[in-house]
This record gives structure tokens, sequence and C-alpha cells, in this order.
């Protein structure tokens, strides 16, 4: 799938590209003349938040200032801030990560204008959410063994619940008799296979299986897929 196979070009003004700043992404904003890399909201904050929680009743304060500089688009403002923090944090750890933090905002200074300067489109990405709440929450925050059709079988999974998809619906329909591509290769781990396993799971965990897991809201959340598809795999 490319920009010209979705979109009409001619029509199209502009493409964000919104992430981290890592290499590859900075990169992928290269691609397309109309795109700007832009530094998501979600980074920004950590950062913000790594140089400021140890300034205890002045933290909100040094956030603000700090927001405020960003917003106001004064680069040396920020700097002064950060400069600051650093003049009153008494350890060289949380000094160096001062520097660090300090050092991520400003070297991209650039990415993080393109979104203030272009405050009406809105622009926002939800992926490092989705990645933490839906995936990272299952598959990966605890240590985790996985094969590769049951990691795939088991992020389908998850997006079809957290799309508000019905889990017996969906065990009822995998029962059914569904015509197979010629040579198309045997589903290892069905979705019932998989509620099996969590319930055993469940079990041997006993009160540790009750502990609250933290979620978001999924109003964004486009449906990726059609039901058949998150069986399939097609």
């Amino acid at each position: 799938m490319t920009i010209a196979g979705t979109y009409d070009e001619e029509v199209l003004e502009r493409i964000y590209v919104n992430g981290d700043g890592a290499e590859w992404i900075k990169t992928g904003a290269k691609v397309h003349a109309k795109a700007k890399f832009v530094l998501d909201r979600y980074h920004m904050h950590k950062y913000i938040m790594a140089a400021t929680s140890h300034l205890g009743d002045s933290a909100q304060d040094a956030r603000s200032e700090i927001w405020g500089a960003i917003n106001g688009k004064r680069k040396k403002d920020a700097a002064e801030v950060f400069e600051r923090i650093i003049g009153i944090t008494d350890t060289e750890s949380k000094q160096k990560a001062v520097g660090a933090s300090r050092d991520y905002i400003l070297g991209h200074w650039s990415a993080i204008m393109n979104g203030v300067r272009n405050k009406e489109d809105d622009i926002h990405c939800s992926a490092e959410g989705h990645i933490s709440h839906i995936y990272a929450d299952r598959m990966s925050s605890r240590p985790l063994g996985w094969s590769k059709t049951g990691a795939d079988k088991m992020a389908r999974l998850r997006v079809y619940k957290k799309n508000g998809g019905d889990m017996l619906t969906l065990v009822r329909y995998q029962k059914q008799e569904l015509p197979r591509a010629a040579g198309m290769e045997e589903v290892i781990c069905s979705a019932e296979e998989v509620l099996k396993s969590e319930r055993k799971n469940r079990k041997a965990q006993g009160a540790l299986a009750e502990l609250p897991v933290y979620t978001i809201p999924y109003t964004q959340i486009r449906k990726i897929a059609a039901l058949k598809n998150h069986i399939w795999g097609l």
C-alpha cells in the first residue's frame, strides 16, 4: 500500500510522520515531498517528566515553564529552564538525566515546532498507548514465551476484544465449516485453544490473576480487520 495508491496526491496538502525521533522514522518523513516529521507528545511528556520528577513541590511549575516555552516557540527559554533545573539538582546521576532530557527536547526542536505551528491539524498518535495497553501488557511486560503462531493469534485476539468483539461469538464462528484457499496451512492456535489456555493460566495464578490492568479509551481505534481475518489471517 502506498500513499499514491490510497490518496489523491493533488488534493493532499500535508503528511505528518509522528514518532519518537528514531532515525528510521525521520528517514520515512523524507520519502514524500509533502511529509513532515513531528515529535509525538508522548515522548515529549516522558522526557519532561524525567527532568522534573525530583523537584517535589516545584515540579509542576518547572513543567509548566517548559511547556510554555515550547508552545511559545521559545527555544532559548526552554534551554534556560533545563539549566536552572540542573543547577538545583544535587546528584550527578540525576543531573545527567536532566541533561539527557534537555538534549532530547532541544535536539528535536524543529520536529516539535512542526507540531506547534500546525496545531489546527490536531496532530496526534496513539501508537504508544496501543502498544503498551494492548500488546505489551499481555505479550511482553513480564517474561513470556511465545511461538510465532501463538504470538500472532494472541495479538489479533487482543485487538479484536478491545474493538468490542464478543469472544463467544468468535469461538462459535470458528467452529463453522469455512472454505480454505488451496495450499493454506493449518491454523495451529485457534481462539478456543487460546481461551482454554487463558483459563488454565488464571487457575494456576490464583489471586494474581485478579490484579488490575490499566486501560485507555479506544474510541480512536479503527476495526483493523473483519472477523474472518482475525481468525484465519487472510
